[in-house]
């Protein structure tokens, strides 16, 4: 039987680097015994981490005693003991390319859906490994025929370093509240809005791995259909540099990001700030664990009717820990712990939000939907407002909601989201609440 899966990996001509390592491990899995199989996994991984010139001298001895024992190996039998080894949770510097290689097994016997499943899973776990993600796109446009004009923008996407996404929606809110201009009050106001959405991204050709440059540009707009006073508008502009990495055998990433934010309300509320902040992911795939953290800050300038310029300074901090309950990651539990603060310069007001959420995410198609996120939250906030002569506001936040998500086509994403949150506060001016619902269409590019 031809070996098409087999054989642009062990030309002697192609070697790039990781990927020619990774291709070594995966030979040694299909091949050897478990145990001598794990034994050279391990070399080529710390190879792979600490010795490049030691790496490529394994590279070339793998292959050359490999090569002819996969000659006579059936495509079904390499295909299951390459999914035996994917339950056994190997390193993170490994899984990317035994995805990728189970993703080609599939197409090499004919069953596309399957292949393009597993590609697009190595994708997820190595986001930046280029023939990974073009071998993704490739089955997905044989998979999901697409029309020839949005496949060319695909493309042209594709080749440019782009990415660009628009949305069209519904959100209806029993008590508006207007979440990037002031989020302390309620409006007492019902009403429905027409929302549009339009995200476009940029990576740079520029890269020293393991960094790479990403800009990106955000718009989305709330037009109500009685309260036009209600309206608003947020845009923002940021530019990244990402970093993506692996820390004692588990892969490591993260960003740092410049941007500008400029928020507009009709009701003559106008927001400017510029914010820096880092983020950053650590993947423990043996644990079935991801751990986050994220640091912003913002100095934003707020013009009203009454205030021509107030300043304030607004500091987030968040950690979260995701876990996987399951091999496959289609079902995850995450907890998340965060702190806000806030001063102005005129030192009239001070704000602080700590609060925790946790989300439940299972990605096994249920109900005509691919993906259903419910999600509970609570947050403590307190507002000084002494220098006001007002009062000290304590307020207890509930919230609780779902979103549940589907991806057609590859590129057409349905989502409907429900929200109810109470806030509980000792002002009885600032006790609300609030019931969402919307709709929403997104178009992926």
């Amino acid at each position: 039987m031809s070996r098409p899966f087999f054989s642009p990996l062990l030309r002697p001509s192609l070697k790039p680097g990781v990927l020619f390592c990774l291709e070594a491990v995966l030979i040694a899995t299909l091949v050897l015994p478990a145990s001598a199989a794990t034994r050279r996994e391990n070399e080529l991984a710390q190879t792979y981490n600490f010795d490049i010139h030691q790496r490529e001298r394994v590279i070339q001895r793998e292959n050359a005693t490999l090569a002819q024992e996969i000659a006579g190996l059936q495509d079904h039998e390499a295909l299951q003991y390459l999914l035996d080894e994917l339950k056994k949770e190997p390193p993170a510097v490994c899984k990317a390319l035994l995805l990728d290689a189970a993703a080609r097994l599939y197409e090499a016997i004919g069953d596309e859906r399957e292949a393009l499943a597993y590609s697009q899973k190595a994708h997820e776990a190595d986001p930046t490994a280029s023939e990974i993600k073009s071998h993704a796109l490739r089955l997905d446009s044989r998979v999901n025929p697409v029309p020839s004009t949005v496949q060319k923008i695909r493309v042209f996407n594709q080749n440019h370093g782009l990415s660009l996404s628009a949305g069209l929606g519904l959100e209806y809110a029993s008590n508006v509240v207007l979440e990037p201009v002031n989020p302390a009050n309620a409006t007492n106001k019902e009403d429905t809005a027409a929302t549009q959405e339009l995200s476009l991204s940029k990576a740079w050709k520029w890269q020293l791995r393991p960094f790479a440059q990403e800009s990106g540009y955000n718009f989305s707009s709330y037009a109500y259909f009685e309260h036009s006073v209600l309206n608003l508008i947020v845009q923002s502009l940021d530019h990244r540099l990402q970093y993506s990495g692996m820390l004692r055998g588990h892969r490591l990433s993260g960003q740092i990001k410049l941007g500008f934010n400029h928020i507009f309300n009709d009701a003559a509320a106008l927001l400017w700030s510029g914010e820096t902040g880092a983020d950053a992911f650590w993947d423990l795939e043996n644990r079935r664990l991801q751990l986050d953290t994220h640091v912003t800050y913002r100095r934003s300038t707020y013009f009203t009717k009454a205030n021509q310029g107030q300043e304030g300074d607004n500091y987030s901090i968040s950690f979260g820990v995701l876990r996987h309950l399951d091999a496959n990651k289609a079902h995850s539990l995450r907890l998340a712990i965060e702190e806000i603060y806030e001063n102005t310069d005129s030192r009239t007001s001070r704000y602080s939000e700590p609060g925790v959420k946790v989300t439940y995410k299972n990605t096994t198609p249920r109900f005509g939907f691919d993906s259903i996120a419910p999600y509970a939250g609570y947050k403590w906030r307190w507002y000084d407002m002494a220098a006001l002569g007002g009062p000290r506001r304590r307020d207890q936040q509930w919230s609780a909601g779902m979103k549940l998500e589907r991806r057609i086509a590859g590129h057409h994403i349905f989502a409907v989201k429900g929200a109810f949150t109470e806030n509980d506060s000792n002002l009885a001016a600032s006790h609300y609440r609030n019931t969402q619902f919307s709709l929403n269409y997104t178009l992926d590019l």
